[in-house]
């Protein structure tokens, strides 16, 4: 069935936005998984695991928002509990430029006594901004545990894909070798 003269124009419409949409589900960066070791005195006192879990769009209030994931997984390896109240979580982008304070969930008050916690990272950007409205080149997590006693930050880069192959550079190497020997 061919289109009538009335079609064409919704047709191009709809071609012109899908050409224009923007995905962002396949953002990865590398290292998938950091951690931190948090001492005092040589003392390990807690190791800090954090793994990029992906941007994601929720719908809130009725509009639609996007938001940054990361899981955090503490581990303490003391024979006290590790308090986690006063804590909190920035996350900037390449450019430096603050995406905001986390929303922890499931965020424990406490880790125990040789135990380890696992909790989510939030980052909800502001209403009306997508993830191309930030530099996402280069991600920086800083986190403050325990009011400021302990304060790190971790580092992840964003992988580029070749659209034909889907590999991350640098390409994976492939290769076939021979070798001759001559003796006399």
């Amino acid at each position: 069935m061919a289109a009538t003269e009335r079609q064409i124009p919704g047709i191009l419409l709809a071609l012109a936005l899908a050409a224009g949409c923007t995905t962002y589900s396949e953002v990865q960066f590398a290292p998938k998984v950091q951690d931190v070791e948090l001492r005092d005195e040589g003392t390990l006192e807690a190791r800090v695991v954090v793994a990029w879990q992906g941007v994601h769009r929720r719908e809130i209030e009725g509009r639609e928002r996007w938001d940054l994931r990361f899981r955090v997984r503490i581990e303490n390896p003391m024979a006290t509990p590790f308090v986690l109240t006063g804590s909190e979580f920035v996350l900037l982008d390449g450019a430096l430029a603050q995406l905001g304070t986390a929303e922890e969930e499931s965020l424990p008050p406490l880790v125990e006594a040789g135990q380890a916690s696992t909790f989510d990272l939030v980052f909800l950007l502001p209403e009306g901004r997508d993830p191309g409205s930030y530099d996402l080149s280069a991600l920086n997590l800083r986190g403050s545990l325990q009011s400021g006693r302990w304060a790190w930050s971790t580092n992840f880069q964003r992988l580029d894909y070749d659209g034909y192959y889907g590999y991350p550079y640098p390409y994976p190497a492939w290769g076939v070798s021979f070798g001759v020997s001559v003796s006399s």
